[in-house]
Protein backbone atom coordinates (compact mmCIF):
# COMPACT_ATOMS: atom_id res chain seq x y z
CA UNK A 1 0.00 0.00 0.00
CA UNK A 2 1.27 3.32 -0.94
CA UNK A 3 0.64 6.44 1.07
CA UNK A 4 -0.41 9.48 -0.77
CA UNK A 5 0.88 12.80 0.50
CA UNK A 6 -1.96 14.95 1.59
CA UNK A 7 -2.29 18.46 0.58
CA UNK A 8 -2.88 20.91 3.35
CA UNK A 9 -4.95 23.88 2.55
CA UNK A 10 -3.93 27.10 4.10
CA UNK A 11 -6.51 29.74 4.79
CA UNK A 12 -5.42 33.26 5.51
CA UNK A 13 -7.95 35.33 7.36
CA UNK A 14 -7.50 39.04 7.23
CA UNK A 15 -9.33 41.17 9.66
CA UNK A 16 -9.63 44.85 9.34
CA UNK A 17 -10.38 46.50 12.62
CA UNK A 18 -12.09 49.79 12.29
CA UNK A 19 -11.61 52.03 15.27
CA UNK A 20 -13.60 55.16 15.85
CA UNK A 21 -11.85 57.84 17.84
CA UNK A 22 -13.92 60.23 19.86
CA UNK A 23 -12.27 63.16 21.52
CA UNK A 24 -13.90 65.67 23.79
CA UNK A 25 -12.19 69.00 23.92
CA UNK A 26 -12.77 70.83 27.18
CA UNK A 27 -12.06 74.46 27.63
CA UNK A 28 -9.58 75.44 30.31
CA UNK A 29 -11.06 76.72 33.55
CA UNK A 30 -9.36 79.44 35.60
CA UNK A 31 -8.83 78.26 39.19
CA UNK A 32 -7.31 80.52 41.84
CA UNK A 33 -5.83 79.11 45.04
CA UNK A 34 -5.19 81.69 47.74
CA UNK A 35 -5.05 82.38 51.46
CA UNK A 36 -6.79 84.97 53.62
CA UNK A 37 -4.68 86.93 54.26
CA UNK A 38 -2.86 86.66 50.94
CA UNK A 39 0.86 86.08 50.59
CA UNK A 40 1.01 82.84 52.56
CA UNK A 41 2.09 79.38 51.36
CA UNK A 42 -0.11 76.72 49.81
CA UNK A 43 0.61 73.42 48.12
CA UNK A 44 -1.04 72.49 44.85
CA UNK A 45 -0.43 68.97 43.57
CA UNK A 46 2.48 68.74 46.07
CA UNK A 47 4.24 71.87 44.76
CA UNK A 48 4.68 74.94 47.00
CA UNK A 49 3.32 78.34 45.91
CA UNK A 50 2.95 81.80 47.46
CA UNK A 51 -0.63 83.05 47.16
CA UNK A 52 -2.55 84.05 45.21
CA UNK A 53 -1.83 81.61 42.39
CA UNK A 54 -4.02 81.05 39.30
CA UNK A 55 -4.05 77.83 37.27
CA UNK A 56 -5.64 76.84 33.99
CA UNK A 57 -7.13 73.38 34.48
CA UNK A 58 -9.49 71.11 32.60
CA UNK A 59 -13.03 70.78 33.94
CA UNK A 60 -13.48 67.44 35.70
CA UNK A 61 -9.76 66.98 36.44
CA UNK A 62 -8.75 66.32 40.04
CA UNK A 63 -6.09 68.26 41.92
CA UNK A 64 -4.90 68.44 45.52
CA UNK A 65 -4.81 71.69 47.52
CA UNK A 66 -3.14 71.88 50.92
CA UNK A 67 -1.83 74.32 53.49
CA UNK A 68 0.37 73.91 56.58
CA UNK A 69 -1.49 73.90 59.91
CA UNK A 70 0.61 76.90 60.98
CA UNK A 71 3.07 79.23 59.29
CA UNK A 72 4.99 82.15 60.70
CA UNK A 73 7.88 82.85 63.04
CA UNK A 74 8.64 82.47 66.74
CA UNK A 75 6.44 85.40 67.86
CA UNK A 76 3.49 85.46 65.44
CA UNK A 77 1.96 82.84 63.21
CA UNK A 78 -1.07 82.14 61.05
CA UNK A 79 -3.10 79.06 61.93
CA UNK A 80 -5.34 77.21 59.47
CA UNK A 81 -9.06 77.52 60.25
CA UNK A 82 -10.87 76.32 57.08
CA UNK A 83 -10.96 76.07 53.30
CA UNK A 84 -13.69 78.00 51.48
CA UNK A 85 -15.04 74.74 50.05
CA UNK A 86 -15.17 73.06 53.47
CA UNK A 87 -12.30 70.65 52.74
CA UNK A 88 -9.68 69.55 55.22
CA UNK A 89 -6.11 70.76 55.60
CA UNK A 90 -5.16 68.77 52.48
CA UNK A 91 -7.90 67.63 50.12
CA UNK A 92 -8.77 66.82 46.52
CA UNK A 93 -10.84 69.17 44.39
CA UNK A 94 -12.65 68.31 41.18
CA UNK A 95 -12.41 71.22 38.77
CA UNK A 96 -15.85 72.70 38.03
CA UNK A 97 -16.93 74.09 34.66
CA UNK A 98 -16.62 77.73 35.70
CA UNK A 99 -13.89 79.85 37.27
CA UNK A 100 -13.51 79.19 41.00
CA UNK A 101 -11.37 80.37 43.89
CA UNK A 102 -10.30 78.09 46.73
CA UNK A 103 -9.29 80.09 49.82
CA UNK A 104 -7.48 78.77 52.89
CA UNK A 105 -8.63 80.91 55.82
CA UNK A 106 -5.91 81.62 58.38
CA UNK A 107 -6.10 83.34 61.76
CA UNK A 108 -3.35 85.43 63.30
CA UNK A 109 -1.97 84.15 66.61
CA UNK A 110 0.59 85.56 69.05
CA UNK A 111 2.96 83.67 71.30
CA UNK A 112 2.75 84.72 74.94
CA UNK A 113 5.62 83.80 77.21
CA UNK A 114 6.02 84.89 80.80
CA UNK A 115 9.26 84.88 82.77
CA UNK A 116 9.67 85.40 86.50
CA UNK A 117 12.80 87.20 87.65
CA UNK A 118 14.55 85.88 89.65
CA UNK A 119 13.72 82.33 88.60
CA UNK A 120 11.82 80.11 91.04
CA UNK A 121 10.63 83.07 93.09
CA UNK A 122 6.93 82.76 92.28
CA UNK A 123 4.39 81.27 89.92
CA UNK A 124 2.30 82.58 87.07
CA UNK A 125 -0.82 81.01 85.63
CA UNK A 126 -2.39 81.99 82.31
CA UNK A 127 -6.10 81.57 81.61
CA UNK A 128 -6.72 80.12 79.13
CA UNK A 129 -3.57 78.00 79.31
CA UNK A 130 -1.36 77.76 76.25
CA UNK A 131 1.46 79.49 74.47
CA UNK A 132 -0.30 80.72 71.31
CA UNK A 133 -3.36 82.95 71.39
CA UNK A 134 -5.61 84.25 68.61
CA UNK A 135 -5.66 87.95 67.91
CA UNK A 136 -8.16 89.76 70.14
CA UNK A 137 -8.42 87.18 72.93
CA UNK A 138 -8.10 88.27 76.55
CA UNK A 139 -5.64 86.32 78.66
CA UNK A 140 -5.78 86.51 82.45
CA UNK A 141 -2.51 86.43 84.33
CA UNK A 142 -2.57 85.12 87.92
CA UNK A 143 0.52 85.85 89.92
CA UNK A 144 1.64 84.31 93.21
CA UNK A 145 4.50 86.28 94.76
CA UNK A 146 6.09 84.91 97.92
CA UNK A 147 8.66 87.73 97.72
CA UNK A 148 9.21 90.92 95.78
CA UNK A 149 9.66 89.91 92.14
CA UNK A 150 9.29 91.32 88.66
CA UNK A 151 7.24 89.65 85.96
CA UNK A 152 7.94 90.69 82.40
CA UNK A 153 6.35 89.91 79.07
CA UNK A 154 7.70 91.39 75.85
CA UNK A 155 9.56 94.06 77.78
CA UNK A 156 6.65 95.02 80.05
CA UNK A 157 7.50 94.70 83.73
CA UNK A 158 4.98 94.01 86.48
CA UNK A 159 6.12 94.15 90.10
CA UNK A 160 4.48 92.69 93.17
CA UNK A 161 5.35 92.33 96.82
CA UNK A 162 4.31 89.71 99.32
Amino acid sequence: MRLQPQRLASIVISCILLTAWHATVSAAVSITVTTAPEGKKVYVDSLEYTTPQTFSWTAGSIHTVAVDSTQGDTETRFAFTSWSDGGGLSHAVTVPTSATTYTANLSLEYRLSVAIVPENSGTVALDPEGGWYPQGISVSLSLHCPAKITVSQAGVGISCTD
